[in-house]
C-alpha cells in the first residue's frame, strides 16, 4: 500500500478535492497538472523489477524476499554496502560490470578504471558521460585543479564495451557518477562509485582535448554525418616505435620513430552528400609544464599557476606552441568511397585526433562554388605512444 500524493495519505479524489479548495483553480486545471506531474516524475523502475537489480538499491533482511538463488543472495548487510551502485537505468540499457564490483574504488598508480560492457545491438547507439567530485582532501592548493576534472577522466568507446579511466594530480577521495543515454536523448544516472586516491599518476598529464560531449572513439554521430564502419572501433590506439635495425651510421641517442597509424571510414551514399571533412591532432611537448597541460611542475608537485591569457596579438605564441597540422593526412577516396586519414606521431606522448565534418551548399549562380557551415566535430580518437619494453611485455603476457 502506498501513501497518497501529499505523503498524508487518502486517494486521489481527496488530493484533487483539498488542491482546488486550496490553490483556487477549477478541476480540470488541477487534474491537468496532475497529468503532467506524473508522466514527468513518476518512475516505473520499481514496478516488478527483476530481484539481481532490485538488490542494488534495496535489501531484504529476510533473505528469502530477496527471491535469488543462495550463491546470489546477500546474506550480511555489509555485503550490501559493499556492493556497486547501479541503478535500474544501468540494467534498463543492457549494461553489465565487468570490472571490480564494489562501490569504493581504490587507486593503482594514481588510476582507477571502470569497464562496462553493452549488449551486441545498443553499444553503438549510446553515449556514456562521466561527472568527477572532490569529497575530501588534505592537498592545500586543490582548487587550482577543480575546474579542470573534465580534463581527467578519459571515457573511452571499445568495440562493445565502455572504459573510464580516471587519473589523478592530487590524494583524496573522489566520487565518479556515470550517466548514459541514447544518442539525443535525455541522459540518466546509470552508476556510482566512490574512488581513494592515495598515491598520484606518475608524470601526470590533461588529456590533450577534451571530447564532450561525445567519447573517446567513433560513436552515432559519425553515421549522422556519413562516416562508417570504421577500421578502428576503439577510443584509444596505441602507436608503437619503429622496429630500427643497428647501423654504424645511426646515432645512438637517437630518438624514437612511431609507426604511422591508418584509419578509414567508409562513406554513406546519402549522408555523406554536401560534406567535407577535416582532421586535426593536438597534443603537447614532454617537457611541457603550463596550467593548461599539467598542474605538476617538474618533480611531480601540485603548484599554484596562473592561467596564461590568451595574447591579443595574431602572430603571438608560447614557445611550447606545437602545429601538428603538419602529421596529419586527410583525403577521400572517390573509387572506394572512403575517408582516409593518416596519422604520424612525432614525439612520445599522447595525442587527440580529432576529426570533423563540415556541411555545405553550393551557390545558386554557378553551381559549383562551396559555401561551408560550421564545422561539427564527429568523432575523437585518443593516440597513445608505447615503448619497446612494452611491446615485449605484452607478448609475454599473449603467448605465456
Amino acid at each position: 500500500m502506498n501513501q497518497g500524493l501529499d505523503g498524508l495519505g487518502g486517494s486521489f479524489d481527496e488530493w484533487i478535492r483539498r488542491e482546488v479548495e486550496l490553490s483556487g483553480r477549477s478541476r480540470s486545471e488541477v487534474v491537468n497538472n496532475l497529468k503532467v506531474v506524473v508522466k514527468t516524475f513518476i518512475n516505473e523502475d520499481f514496478f516488478m523489477p527483476r530481484p539481481e537489480v532490485f538488490l542494488h538499491t534495496n535489501w531484504a533482511d529476510d533473505p528469502r524476499w530477496q527471491l535469488l538463488r543462495p550463491e546470489f543472495t546477500v546474506y550480511k548487510k555489509d555485503e550490501f554496502l559493499g556492493l556497486p551502485v547501479l541503478l535500474p537505468a544501468f540494467y534498463r540499457f543492457g549494461l553489465r560490470l565487468i570490472s571490480k564490483r564494489s562501490c569504493v574504488l581504490e587507486s593503482d598508480s594514481g588510476k582507477c578504471k571502470i569497464w562496462i560492457a553493452a549488449d551486441n545491438n545498443n553499444a553503438h547507439r549510446l553515449t556514456l558521460s562521466a561527472e568527477l567530485h572532490l569529497l575530501e582532501t588534505s592537498e592545500p592548493n586543490y582548487k587550482y585543479v577543480l575546474e579542470d576534472f573534465h580534463k581527467m577522466v578519459i571515457q573511452s568507446r571499445h568495440n562493445d564495451f565502455f572504459y573510464f579511466e580516471i587519473r589523478f594530480p592530487i590524494l583524496g577521495i573522489f566520487r565518479i557518477d556515470i550517466y548514459g543515454g541514447l544518442h539525443k536523448s535525455h541522459r540518466f544516472k546509470l552508476c556510482q562509485f566512490k574512488l581513494i586516491v592515495n598515491e598520484i599518476m606518475p608524470d601526470f598529464k590533461f588529456v590533450p582535448l577534451s571530447p564532450e560531449p561525445l567519447m573517446w572513439g567513433p560513436g552515432p554521430e559519425c553515421l549522422e554525418y556519413g562516416l562508417e564502419l570504421p577500421s578502428k572501433p576503439t577510443g584509444i590506439v596505441r602507436v608503437y616505435q619503429q622496429t630500427i635495425t643497428p647501423s654504424a651510421s645511426a646515432p645512438v641517442n637517437r630518438p624514437p620513430k612511431y609507426t604511422k597509424r591508418h584509419f578509414h571510414f567508409n562513406l554513406h551514399i546519402q549522408k555523406s552528400q554536401m560534406m567535407a571533412y577535416l582532421a586535426d591532432l593536438h597534443g603537447s611537448l614532454p617537457d611541457d609544464y603550463r596550467s593548461s597541460v599539467t598542474p605538476l611542475d617538474q618533480n611531480g608537485v601540485l603548484v599554484k599557476k596562473k592561467r596564461e591569457k590568451s595574447s591579443k596579438k595574431k602572430d603571438s605564441r608560447h614557445p611550447n606552441d606545437i602545429d601538428y597540422s603538419q602529421w596529419v593526412e586527410c583525403y577521400v577516396e572517390n573509387k572506394d568511397k572512403r575517408l582516409v586519414i593518416d596519422v604520424d606521431t612525432p614525439h612520445q606522448g599522447e595525442f587527440a585526433l580529432e576529426i570533423r565534418a563540415v556541411p555545405y551548399t553550393l551557390e545558386e549562380e554557378d553551381g559549383q562554388t562551396r559555401l561551408y557551415g560550421t564545422p561539427v566535430t564527429v568523432c575523437v580518437y585518443m593516440l597513445r605512444t608505447m615503448d619497446d619494453n612494452f611491446r615485449e611485455v605484452l607478448r609475454t603476457f599473449i603467448y605465456f
